[in-house]
């Protein structure tokens, strides 16, 4: 079963700028196009995952729904536990998805404004050495074509929801079309028996915007008490398979499922 394609965006998030407090400033131009979105998120690289994880749960992520949330449908932090194929250069899956295209603009002004941005500073972000990631634009915001593959829609998920991210990339020569076919059969397969969720998210090009830094997330709910995807060993001419990532989900309530 699939949901109903999107019209979707690359590196929706090109202009975005920092705030002197380190945190995210939102231009209007930015992610104008799209209703669903996911940012890879670093930490600074002198906080300590712990504490990274407490201000965003405990103060980063309130202090944006306190005008943010009229405006969503979903505002999640997948945090990341472990990738079972290396090492991972994010620690963080933010997802969010917009009422409308005009609750997503309104929000996007809102988040630029003087009072907001007041707001998000009144919690900095924890450390002060910041990586080589920390704006998260360009590749690493982009918009995606959210398909349900297995189980049932998605709704509210409690904190603490265990879930797994396989990214994936298009390998040279393969086209986009032949990779997103390969990417829905592949995401049907992959998923352990009994996983009681299976989500592809397609990145879809366009022009202007850079290319994201991966052209498909396969996001897997593992049942309860069973283990997620460890390896794989067939893959699609058309697919590279980057990481496995574990995750462990606090997504915020807003209602709206």
């Amino acid at each position: 079963m699939l949901h109903s394609r999107r019209t979707v965006i690359r590196g929706a998030m090109a202009g975005l700028t920092l705030a002197g407090s380190g945190l995210l400033a939102l231009p209007a131009e930015a992610q104008r196009a799209t209703l669903a979105t996911l940012v890879f998120i670093s930490k600074r690289l002198d906080a300590s995952t712990a504490d990274y994880r407490k201000w965003y749960i405990e103060h980063h992520a309130p202090d944006f729904l306190s005008f943010a949330k009229p405006y969503l449908t979903r505002y999640t932090q997948d945090f990341v536990e472990k990738g079972a194929m290396g090492d991972v250069d994010f620690d963080c899956i933010s997802e969010f998805n917009y009422r409308s295209r005009e609750s997503q603009d309104a929000l996007l002004k809102l988040t630029a404004s003087p009072e907001a941005m007041r707001i998000l500073a009144s919690h900095p972000k924890v450390g002060s050495q910041p990586g080589p990631h920390e704006d998260h634009g360009g590749p690493r915001t982009f918009s995606v074509d959210e398909r349900l593959l297995a189980g049932p829609p998605r709704g509210y998920d409690p904190p603490g929801t265990r879930k797994q991210a396989v990214l994936l990339r298009r390998k040279d020569g393969a086209a986009a079309d032949a990779f997103a076919g390969a990417a829905q059969r592949f995401g049907s397969a992959v998923a352990p028996s009994g996983a009681e969720r299976v989500v592809l998210d397609l990145a879809v090009a366009e022009a202007d915007r850079p290319a994201p830094l991966f052209d498909a997330v396969i996001m897997i709910w593992p049942a309860r008490g069973m283990a997620g995807v460890k390896s794989i060993d067939k893959v699609p001419a058309e697919i590279e398979v980057v990481n496995i990532v574990d995750l462990l989900s606090y997504e915020s309530d807003l209602g709206a499922h």
